[in-house]
């Protein structure tokens, strides 16, 4: 569902505009590309300290100021890393998840087609029902909450109006910031402190270490791929089995890891989102 160019592209000197900077994701993103690109960073509400990054505040779903400052900073490459990820809430305001995971994208779709910029955009792999084992890049969506509802109707938009562009799948953990706590970091946390923990044992996925995810962004860009990408682990994982790699990892008691075959929701929720990465 994409092609590599055997030609590889010189990005020291490339500039690259990550926008969502304050979040999980974007937050690593910034710190893991400083060294390789010029970066800068956009924020909505909570501007977070990154070490010799530059940051601006920016609505992104105000398209005027997003073209003045694209027109001003020049990137070759954006990497869209802003989102509204938290499931339940998307349940319960769909308009908002609608707003920042689809109408954005509509924003940087058309910023970057009319200055040949390259999107690089972090999608999910809640994309599917769930019902098969493992999914590649040429399944076919089928979404089943109002997040990944909304994600598949931005992936759907990149496809049908550029061409230069990145659609990357995947899931990942990493230490998050005080804006943003990942999974592994609620992990890690209660088992810090303790606490018992209820993980199903019936939900799986392969995700991905944030620094990991960055490296392999990177290698996307010089090889000048476009097209959609699934990013993982080889691993299929439930999300018991990742909570007990974690604590063995940092030398924590698995005892206090509480396998359960279900999550505690009402909210549809694919059972399977094992992405191949073949």
């Amino acid at each position: 569902m994409g092609q590599f160019n055997k030609r590889l592209l010189n990005i020291k000197s490339n500039k690259l505009l990550i926008v969502g900077c304050s979040g999980l994701l974007g937050s690593n993103l910034c710190l893991e590309f400083k060294d390789k690109f010029e970066v800068l960073g956009t924020y909505n509400n909570n501007n977070i300290d990154l070490a010799n990054i530059n940051k601006v505040k920016l609505d992104l779903l105000n398209y005027k100021n997003l073209l003045l400052l694209v027109n001003d900073y020049k990137p070759k490459f954006i990497v869209n890393c802003s989102g509204y990820t938290d499931v339940e809430k998307c349940e319960t305001n769909p308009a908002l998840a609608k707003k920042i995971n689809y109408e954005i994208v509509k924003n940087l779709v058309k910023i970057c087609k009319d200055n040949r910029i390259k999107l690089i955009h972090i999608s999910t792999d809640h994309v599917f029902d769930g019902k098969k084992d493992i999914y590649t890049e040429k399944s076919f969506t089928n979404p089943i909450n109002v997040y990944s509802k909304t994600k598949v109707l931005a992936e759907n938009y990149i496809k049908k109006n550029i061409k230069n562009f990145i659609i990357l799948r995947s899931n990942f953990f990493g230490w998050g910031n005080l804006n943003k706590r990942s999974f592994s970091d609620y992990i890690y946390d209660n088992l810090t402190l303790q606490k018992n923990i209820s993980l199903s044992d019936k939900i799986f996925f392969n995700p991905v270490l944030i620094s990991t995810l960055a490296q392999i962004i990177i290698d996307l860009i010089r090889s000048n791929y476009k097209g959609i990408i699934n990013v993982g682990c080889k691993e299929r994982l439930s999300k018991f089995d990742f909570a007990i790699k974690l604590a063995k990892k940092f030398k924590l008691d698995t005892s206090n890891i509480i396998k359960s075959n279900q999550e505690k929701t009402k909210i549809k929720k694919p059972s399977s989102m094992y992405l191949s990465t073949s």
